[in-house]
């Protein structure tokens, strides 16, 4: 590998930089509003988007085009407008002797740096590379951010997070409905009880017909109100303790 290879681009530095975390910064502080900025612009950039696939498909003219949306910056930090006023252009020589290189950077204009003008600086960095477009997460799955190989919209990080997240989706969506069939199974039982003698109260009735449910299971299902417990008048029955 060359050394002009080993250099990161601003996109990678900035994702190895994110993924270490407040504690991987001298300025903890920063990350955070980092991240908060990061997610305005994809969401701003997602919505514009969305507005162009729409327009594609209407088959509008050419030059209706949707503007792309503005990003609403957090609270506190600095406005668009704002972030290219402290914009300076710095020109660096090309060793070769004959260019000249253009640089932004973000100047201080005079003034004391806030934690929120050392996230516009490192955000400043990331949108202007032309790399940027392959920018991507946090991983719904592990909350890691990461390069695109590809412009083509990602949202996992990796195959192995992408796997594991369709698998907890499965395993919860079973779950929840052996749940549902657990709670029509009670409902079953009370009112079978309802129309009965009744001479055992409800809550062994349902316990000692369905084994796998216990008072403890009754009295959350109760308290999210997915089962009602049955009393009569003059004939109140006990919850479940």
């Amino acid at each position: 590998m060359s050394k002009a290879e080993d250099v990161l681009t601003p996109v990678e530095a900035l994702v190895l930089e994110l993924n270490d975390g407040p504690e991987g910064w001298g300025r903890p502080e920063v990350h955070p509003k980092l991240v908060q900025l990061i997610q305005a612009w994809q969401e701003s950039t997602e919505k514009w988007r969305a507005l162009s696939r729409t327009w594609k498909a209407s088959g509008s003219p050419e030059d209706s085009i949707p503007r792309p949306v503005k990003i609403q910056v957090p609270e506190g930090c600095p406005t668009l407008v704002e972030m290219g006023n402290r914009c300076r252009v710095l020109l660096s020589p090309h060793p070769g002797g004959w260019s000249w290189h253009p640089g932004v950077v973000y100047a201080s204009l005079g003034k004391g740096w806030t934690t929120w003008d050392f996230a516009c600086s490192k955000f400043l960095h990331l949108v202007m590379d032309p790399e940027c477009h392959k920018f991507g997460g946090p991983c719904p799955y592990c909350g890691k951010f990461f390069v695109r190989k590809t412009a083509k919209e990602k949202r996992y990080c990796s195959k192995g997070c992408a796997h594991k997240a369709a698998a907890k989706a499965s395993t919860q969506r079973l779950r929840y409905r052996e749940h549902e069939l657990k709670v029509a199974r009670t409902r079953e039982v009370i009112e079978k009880w309802s129309q009965g003698s009744r001479k055992m109260d409800w809550i062994s009735w349902v316990t000692s017909n369905v084994p796998e449910i216990s008072k403890t299971w009754l009295t959350r299902a109760i308290n999210r109100n997915e089962i009602t417990s049955p009393v009569f008048p003059g004939r109140p029955r006990p919850d479940p303790e």
